[in-house]
């Protein structure tokens, strides 16, 4: 595993023009002219592996220290077994730090670790470690919240987030507060797996101790991730989607004023109407800008079985208004939906356009909270590219994502500024064109992320 800082060249114009109709897709529904638009900075490369299938990683997780310096979180299996790994992909590079402790199994990989930093620096990794089950019990696992109190060059033991019971704790979110608190929020399987619910807990003194836990929710869909977000002062929300009757799978909103401590909600986003008789396995992105309203994109397949992406806005203790079109086209599968929200109000939404072969990284920015939604950037490199993740800093975003081209695996971490001007046309544009995998059939590795 090493950093890289790469620039690669252009692909064929075959690959060129496959990437560009994947994003075209994603432009019909919205799109036009920009005052303001994207434009690629550094690119830094985290290779995995050079010599083919030998290894799976999950989606990465993305935050940046508070000197901007980006953090990648992920967890890799390999001929060790599973581990959780952390690294500071800034300009001076850092090797990976494992995080996960010798005599604890990590669970699974099929969703990127949790990923946040406290208000002094602090970096807490949550992730959730194999237990003994019951027989007749089929997942029985602990969440772990881990914490380096040096910027990530090191890791503590963890802390036991959940109280001891032989049932699943995993799918979880967390946020760090202004006030200096963690909310980890999970699912959890207590009630039985036709009824789970939405689990939360506050930890205080520098992710040290457990002060309270609730739970928030009720007939959750058991895979879908819950998403967590921190904003101004004690402000912290979480999402997630409920089973309603007729086994619809919607999503709902709860919101803390008090850093945790309490939860007005949930309530019912939007009334997609998508009935499943499964669990989609589809979390959402979720953000709050700097008044507190919340920002929420989430996959849906409505009442007329079409996959689409939606965003919708709330301000502070209001409803959620009508939701706009992300991405809406049969031709291509909108999936891994991640938000970002820059202090001026800008916000950045990430997702895969997928086909059968291709999968084309796809960000677009808007112009505040009801704003423009801008054209399709397809910043990757690769024809496979996969499972974006966002944090929003002072002067731009930073984009991190999953790229293969055969027999390499790679992360690779985007820095993104946003330039004042005006541009027409509502054109997909991309940076460099994306290169065959040389083996793109085999672009699947282990199960989708949550």
């Amino acid at each position: 595993m090493a950093l890289e800082v790469t620039r690669r060249g252009r692909g064929s114009a075959a690959h060129r023009a496959g990437a560009l109709a994947l994003a075209a897709t994603a432009l019909a529904a919205a799109g036009g002219v920009r005052a303001a638009e994207l434009a690629l900075g550094e690119r830094r490369v985290l290779v995995q592996s050079r010599s083919g299938h030998e290894i799976m990683v999950s989606p990465p997780a993305l935050a940046l220290a508070p000197d901007g310096t980006p953090l990648l979180a992920w967890i890799r299996f390999d001929a060790e077994g599973r581990h959780v790994y952390l690294q500071r992909a800034g300009k001076s590079g850092g090797a990976p730090v494992r995080v996960d402790p010798a005599g604890l199994e990590v669970d699974a990989i099929h969703q990127a670790p949790g990923l946040a930093t406290g208000p002094q620096g602090e970096v807490y990794v949550s992730w959730s470690s194999k237990q003994p089950a019951p027989p007749g019990t089929l997942f029985v696992s602990d969440l772990q919240l881990s914490r380096s109190l040096d910027g990530g060059r090191s890791f503590e033991a963890p802390l036991r987030v959940n109280e001891e019971r032989a049932v699943a704790h995993s799918f979880e979110g967390i946020a760090a507060s202004g006030d200096g608190g963690v909310a980890v929020a999970w699912i959890d399987s207590r009630e039985g797996w036709a009824h789970p619910g939405t689990y939360v807990a506050r930890v205080v003194e520098r992710g040290s101790r457990v002060a309270q836990r609730a739970a928030i929710g009720s007939d959750t869909c058991p895979c879908c991730r819950v998403a967590a977000a921190a904003g101004p002062g004690a402000a912290l929300a979480l999402a997630w989607r409920q089973t309603f009757p007729g086994n619809v799978r919607d999503f709902v909103f709860a919101e803390s004023r008090d850093g945790g401590r309490s939860f007005a909600g949930p309530r019912r986003v939007a009334v997609d109407g998508w009935s499943l008789d499964a669990c989609p396995h589809r979390g959402g992105g979720l953000a709050l800008d700097a008044s507190g309203r919340a920002w929420l994109a989430w996959y849906s397949e409505g009442d007329d079985a079409t996959p689409r992406l939606r965003l919708a806005w709330a301000e502070p203790g209001a409803p959620f208004g009508a939701p706009r079109a992300l991405h809406e086209d049969p031709r291509s599968l909108p999936d891994h939906v991640a938000l970002a929200v820059a202090g001026d109000g800008r916000g950045l939404v990430a997702f895969e356009a997928a086909t059968a072969v291709r999968s084309a990284v796809v960000l677009r920015l808007v112009d505040g909270a009801g704003g423009e939604i801008g054209p399709p950037l397809l910043p990757a490199q690769s024809v496979v590219a996969k499972s974006p993740a966002l944090a929003a800093g002072r002067d731009g975003f930073t984009a991190a994502w999953i790229e293969e081209e055969f027999p390499e695996v790679r992360f690779v971490v985007q820095e993104l500024r946003v330039s004042s001007g005006s541009r027409g046309g509502g054109r997909p544009r991309r940076g460099r064109s994306p290169r065959t995998s040389g083996c793109p059939a085999r672009r699947r590795r282990g199960a989708p992320s949550a």
